[in-house]
């Protein structure tokens, strides 16, 4: 910080983003992704190339040659104005509540979101339950699909509640997404269907699972069931989109050190309003860690630049991040683009959330998401109003008060457990 008190930018831009002024000299870490070939073009999948796409370097990972020149690319605090496609610029919105901002309870309110990260870190129990429960799916497909996992699980920010996801992927039959027979919607609809219908008939046929629902008409259709034994909560769909997903958040929250706790508590804060479920409209993980990616990448740095703090706190950022997402961009005018750091302006106004995937940017990540605007934003406000006058109300703070952190000796894996986990693609 200088003697005038103006916050150094470039105390945060190494806390923030330090990994990404250098990122063309970065391979990711890409996992067990089965289907995962560095070589491979983008043509062939793992990035189709849209009228919006310039790609960034997760893609395929390697770095593809683009038009656009990384020095002109908005990540660094001098970007004041979004790009936006077809109307000249539009002047960044300013930051809001700043002169408050100044008094925010940082210190105490660090604290206690710092002990609720940490309680979410999973016991040694918690994990061999998830052993287990990824063991028996598996053993129910044996022979007939390839059962691979995808989601929490495999970005390693899952929370005690939350459920895992399995993608299935029978060698006997097509599925919509890769058969040329899928054309229209009707046709898309009989191959999940049938597929739904088979793994429906292989979970029971085991055993081991109860409570199965089907649902058939959501974007992505699946079959949910609760493994007997642990009471754990199973997703099982045919659609691979999720493993590509899961690598690139696992890839990005390895980059970005203060993703992973931003993440976590806004994962609580939608699981406790319950609005985390894509299913009935709420915020997947994708979608939210989009969002988070978005803000430290591109918001973080010139939002908090006139801040009096000397380094980006947690509280800090989370308190500013809602503050943003809740009311500062007319979500119904702009779009984000995360793999061209820039935001533009939507072809045709809607009131939804628009975060385009970074590896198919003709699709909206978030498109699932129709309570955003209703309940999302509104969820948003009161927490960071609550947060910042440390109210009663704040559900984080809540939680917080009654959280307790398990020991060392608690989450300490055995080399057998590391070693089960490792080989089914579980990062805790």
């Amino acid at each position: 910080m200088s003697h005038h008190g103006v916050y150094n930018q470039d105390v945060l831009h190494q806390e923030v983003a330090r990994a990404f002024l250098h990122s063309s000299n970065l391979r990711p870490d890409m996992g067990q992704h089965h289907n995962y070939n560095p070589d491979r073009q983008a043509h062939q999948g793992y990035a189709r190339r849209s009228r919006h796409d310039a790609p960034d370097e997760f893609t395929n990972g390697k770095r593809i040659r683009t038009d656009v020149n990384r020095d002109q690319v908005p990540i660094h605090s001098e970007m004041k104005r979004y790009r936006v496609e077809g109307q000249g610029a539009v002047q960044r919105p300013p930051l809001a509540q700043s002169a408050n901002r100044e008094q925010l309870p940082v210190d105490p309110l660090e604290a206690q979101l710092t002990l609720l990260v940490k309680s979410c870190r999973p016991s040694s129990r918690q994990v061999q339950e998830r052993v287990d429960v990824v063991t028996a799916a598996q053993a129910a497909f044996r022979g007939r699909a390839i059962v691979s996992v995808y989601g929490s699980l495999r970005t390693g920010l899952f929370l005690r509640s939350s459920d895992v996801d399995f993608c299935v992927q029978f060698s006997s039959f097509p599925t919509a997404a890769s058969s040329a027979f899928a054309q229209s919607r009707r046709d898309r609809f009989a191959a999940n269907s049938a597929t739904l219908n088979a793994i429906s008939h292989a979970l029971r046929a085991y055993g081991g699972f109860s409570n199965f629902v089907a649902i058939r008409h959501a974007k992505v259709p699946l079959i949910k069931c609760v493994h007997r034994t642990t009471r754990i909560e199973m997703d099982f769909s045919s659609n691979d989109d999720g493993l590509r997903t899961s690598d690139y958040v696992r890839h990005w929250t390895g980059r970005l050190p203060l993703a992973r706790p931003l993440i976590l508590l806004l994962k609580i804060l939608l699981s406790h309003a319950r609005l985390n479920d894509p299913s009935s409209g709420g915020l997947g993980s994708f979608g939210l860690s989009l969002m988070i990616f978005w803000y430290l990448r591109v918001e973080a740095p010139s939002r908090l630049e006139h801040s009096s703090a000397s380094s980006p706190t947690l509280a800090l950022l989370l308190l500013d991040c809602l503050e943003f997402y809740s009311r500062a961009i007319d979500y119904s005018h702009v779009e984000f683009n995360i793999a061209t750091l820039t935001a533009t302006r939507k072809v045709v106004p809607s009131h939804e959330l628009c975060m385009l995937n970074p590896l198919d940017t003709s699709k909206n990540a978030t498109q699932a998401c129709s309570v955003f605007r209703s309940s999302i934003q509104p969820a948003f406000s009161r927490e960071a109003a609550a947060l910042r006058n440390s109210s009663p109300g704040s559900i984080l703070l809540a939680l917080a008060s009654r959280a307790a952190v398990p020991t060392e000796e608690q989450c300490s894996l055995s080399d057998r457990l590391r070693e089960d986990c490792e080989a089914l693609g579980i990062y805790c």
